[in-house]
């Protein structure tokens, strides 16, 4: 399901990329804006019973989104982190990336603490054109969360024009969690 949902985040910023690239150049997070249109890919391509702010079995917790897909229930997490890479066309500010994994990393063991079929999915903005050193960031996710190591099968780079001049990349990464030892899907 995991590669469903990286299709769903590419579409959702391949129909926008005047947002997209409004939200790069400031460097403003757009998890919110991001859900929604989530929300529409997964229903457009069949998933039921989707759920925004939807709450967590065995905890107290939400994930961004949940849906039903071949009678499978899934929960999604979602960030956008902004880098601190500077980059022609994009506003100069410091964005600590660090704390922004730390957050990633958070969301993937609330939902692998809940027992449920969980994917942490998150845009990473703005890399340089062709920059591939978001790996170092990817890889040191995998293994805090325990999840298989696949850039290939679990991360897309596509480029966003900032304006006539400049582009950046956006990184789309989708990871399965995978429920604690003990638990089954609720």
């Amino acid at each position: 399901m995991h590669k469903f949902v990286l299709t769903w985040i590419s579409n959702v910023l391949d129909l926008h990329p005047p947002v997209v690239a409004l939200a790069i150049a400031q460097r403003a997070k757009f998890e919110g804006w991001l859900k929604i249109e989530l929300a529409g890919q997964a229903l457009g391509a069949g998933a039921r019973d989707i759920t925004l702010e939807a709450s967590l079995p065995r905890t107290a917790s939400k994930a961004d989104l949940a849906f039903s897909f071949d009678d499978q229930r899934f929960f999604v997490e979602l960030k956008t982190p902004n880098t601190n890479w500077r980059l022609p066309g994009v506003l100069s500010l410091h964005r600590p990336i660090t704390n922004n994994i730390e957050s990633i990393v958070f969301d993937g063991n609330k939902l692998s603490k809940a027992g449920v079929n969980g994917i942490v999915a998150f845009v990473m903005f703005p890399v340089p054109p062709g920059d591939r050193r978001w790996l170092a960031y990817y890889e040191r996710i995998i293994k805090e969360l325990d999840a298989p190591s696949d850039p290939d099968n679990h991360t897309a780079q596509s480029s966003i024009a900032i304006d006539p001049k400049n582009n950046a990349d956006v990184v789309i990464v989708s990871i399965p969690v995978q429920p604690a030892q003990g638990f089954r899907d609720a």
